[in-house]
């Protein structure tokens, strides 16, 4: 269960330099607790805005949720990093390139620093 794990990592008093998070959309935990991407993941950035060290080196995250496109996620991502870390992310869309040029849509990332 990443929220727990990173909980944890704050109470030790850990520090990263850089965040990297590919959350699912649903799921379960160990426990049969219920992790829900839009209720969810909002929590998990701020904690992990609070691990990271005072100059990040990035903050990256992917997500492959229907409905969640590049605004989504980096409204997400501007919430819980803007006030650690003081710009707004990047974000973009996802794709899968076939040797004829034509796009699969994957899902979307949002970054910071831009």
């Amino acid at each position: 269960d990443v929220l727990r794990y990173c909980q944890r990592e704050v109470k030790r008093g850990s520090r990263y330099d850089a965040v990297i998070l590919d959350p699912p959309t649903y799921g379960h935990g160990p426990k049969g607790e219920a992790w829900r991407l839009e209720r969810d993941l909002p929590v998990l950035l701020e904690i992990c805005a609070t691990l990271v060290d005072r100059a990040p080196q990035f903050f990256l995250a992917t997500c492959h949720t229907p409905g969640v496109g590049p605004a989504e996620l980096s409204a997400y991502l501007s919430d819980a990093v803007v006030g650690h870390c003081g710009q707004p992310p990047a974000s973009g869309r996802l794709w899968l390139a076939t040797p004829t040029g034509r796009r699969l849509e994957s899902g979307v990332w949002a970054r910071w620093p831009r």
